[in-house]
């Protein structure tokens, strides 16, 4: 287009293309709004800029993102020459960007971008943010992190500060097991937790409950703490606990048990009165009764009555390696107070001591009673009883033989049952009668002799046909030793002797005491001569005469030296004769012929 410089400019205007204000194509003073053709203005339009260099409104940077917006003002056409921003983008350093740059944040209002919160805590500068409030933060910067639009630092309890994020992420959460919600953690694993809510513990960075054996739930700090341990006595190390001391265990391992067994200490052996149960680990209650047959155990291996293995005074332990406490030993076994068992009683096969059937101890002189084939005597079991005493089978026992030191019966030696008449045999001084068991007496009766040899009445000689025949009594048992005889029979010599049926020459048979008493004997020197046969003890008593005496006639039983008038002396039957006529002259021969 050619210019027209003949047409005047308006005064605003350096150069035109018309008259009007509007028609400027330069100006020289103001600034030509807008180029190509416009008006020379003093300022420029939102958008434009004054171009001192061209004296124009030069129109600002124009920018469509994502880097640099369009200026709404500026003070150059550069994108660095913004000195405000339109809808959608912010200034920054002269620049209109969106989004703003970290650490600051858009303002809509202003179209600037504002610096976020900054601070030192408890709320942190924010890497970046929706606003310039503590609570406008959107990122964090490193050592803080984002939790509500904050940037904190320590996250609060239930997250945790991800560094790769800068922002509080939550802790693990479960309302279900086995692994619960966190209170506290390092990262968002259930096995990050660094503490536990209320009613869970922590335990190898995980929230559990209950906590595992060998550990116990300390609601205090919310953690597992380990049980008490320990590999020596007295007490065990607890396999489940409910504190830290020796005395909170719930329950033990192998090896040791609980006592008491709702709760307390790990031991080996349990105490006296209860028993380690192998299938539980708890020391369980000893039988227990205080009324027979069977009574409370001391110790013991189970819980029946048959498993005790001690007992308390007053009971006895049987069998004694285990088995029931009881009152009073069975047979055969004593209750030893030393070690509260039954022990057994002295036992033998062989004498002289027997076995005890009971006792009060274990030697063979502690018997209370004896077994069938042995019988009691001084604490012992023996067999046969001593002198003196009698074996009562019935019970097994010794008893005393009759005893007396008067009357007609008297202390037995040995016996076989308790009366009077049951000696088998006598002491010195006394004697059996009958001899193989009676009565023990001073004088053995009729018929019997006290043999001192065997301390027996022994039967006197004994016969019913002669010549020696029995004797009535007597000190020995021969023939000659009778000291009188039955009727009919007759003793001599006296005080010993036989008894015979006939009496020797010299003697006679006195029937009123069954001796052969002497005949007479002129043991005064008479006339009359001694009988040699007689029936009474009188001088003219003699049936017959020894050799120079003569029996006398007439029945007078005088033996004289002489015979009567008309009376011969018969030399051969030692008898008076009676003389006849015929017969005198032999008279006086025979009378011749004595002399």
């Amino acid at each position: 287009m050619l210019l027209q410089p003949f047409i005047d400019c308006h005064p605003s205007c350096s150069t035109c293309n018309g008259g009007s204000d509007t028609n400027c194509l330069s100006c020289s003073v103001n600034y030509l709004n807008l180029p190509p053709v416009g008006s020379c203005t003093a300022s420029c339009p939102s958008g434009y800029y004054q171009n001192g260099g061209t004296m124009q409104c030069t129109q600002c940077f124009q920018g469509s993102g994502p880097t640099y917006y369009t200026c709404a003002t500026c003070s150059g056409g550069s994108s660095t020459n913004c000195n405000s921003c339109n809808v959608g983008s912010f200034l920054d350093s002269n620049k209109c960007v969106n989004p703003c740059p970290n650490g600051y944040w858009g303002d809509t209002s202003s179209n600037t971008c504002k610096s976020c919160y900054s601070g030192t805590g408890p709320f942190y500068t924010c890497a970046t943010c929706s606003g310039g409030a503590s609570n406008n933060c959107n990122s964090c910067n490193a050592g803080s992190f984002l939790y509500s639009n904050e940037c904190i630092n320590p996250c609060p309890n239930g997250y945790w500060g991800d560094t790769s994020t800068h922002t509080c992420q939550s802790c693990y959460s479960s309302g279900t097991g086995p692994f619960h919600s966190c209170a506290t953690c390092s990262a968002g694993g259930s096995n990050n937790c660094n503490s536990c809510n209320s009613g869970k513990f922590l335990h190898l960075n995980t929230c559990i409950d209950p906590c595992p054996d060998g550990y116990w739930g300390d609601s205090s700090t919310n953690t597992c703490e380990p049980c008490y341990s320990s590999g020596t006595g007295p007490y065990y190390t607890c396999a489940t606990c409910s504190a830290e001391t020796s005395t909170s265990c719930n329950s033990c391992n192998s090896g040791a048990f609980l006592y008491p067994n709702t709760g307390g200490d790990c031991r080996n052996p349990c105490p006296d009165g209860y028993w380690g149960d192998t299938s539980t680990n708890k020391c369980q209650q000893c039988y227990s009764s205080e009324t027979g047959p069977s009574f409370t155990c001391l110790a013991c291996s189970a819980g029946g009555s048959n498993n005790c293995n001690s007992c308390n005074s007053g009971y006895f332990l049987y069998p004694n390696t285990g088995g029931a406490c009881i009152e009073i030993c069975p047979d055969s076994y004593w209750g030893d107070t030393l070690t509260n068992t039954c022990q057994p009683c002295y036992s033998s096969e062989i004498g002289p001591y027997y076995t005890c059937a009971t006792c009060s101890a274990g030697a063979s002189n502690n018997c209370n009673s004896c077994s069938s084939g042995s019988f009691f005597y001084l604490n012992t079991c023996i067999n046969p009883c001593p002198n003196g005493y009698w074996e009562d089978s019935t019970i097994n026992t010794c008893k005393p033989c009759y005893s007396s030191e008067t009357g007609q019966s008297f202390s037995c030696a040995t016996c076989s049952a308790g009366a009077s008449n049951n000696c088998n045999s006598c002491n010195s001084g006394y004697f059996l009668h009958p001899n193989t068991e009676g009565e023990c007496i001073t004088t053995c009766p009729d018929g019997y002799w006290g043999d001192t040899s065997t301390n027996k009445c022994q039967p006197c000689y004994s016969s019913e046909t002669g010549p020696n025949y029995s004797c009535f009594t007597c000190s020995g048992g021969e023939a000659e030793n009778c000291t009188s005889c039955s009727s009919s029979t007759f003793l001599y010599p006296i005080p010993i002797g036989i008894c015979t049926t006939t009496c020797p020459d010299g003697y006679w048979a006195d029937p009123s005491s069954n001796i052969c008493q002497p005949c007479y004997n002129n043991t005064l020197n008479t006339s009359i001569c001694a009988c040699k046969t007689c029936n009474g003890p009188e001088s003219n008593h003699c049936l017959s005469c020894f050799n120079g005496s003569f029996l006398q006639p007439d029945n007078e039983g005088h033996c004289l030296d002489t015979c009567p008038s008309s009376y011969w002396r018969d030399a051969s039957l030692n008898k008076c004769i009676t003389c006849n006529v015929t017969c005198q002259s032999t008279l006086v021969y025979s009378f011749l012929s004595s002399y």
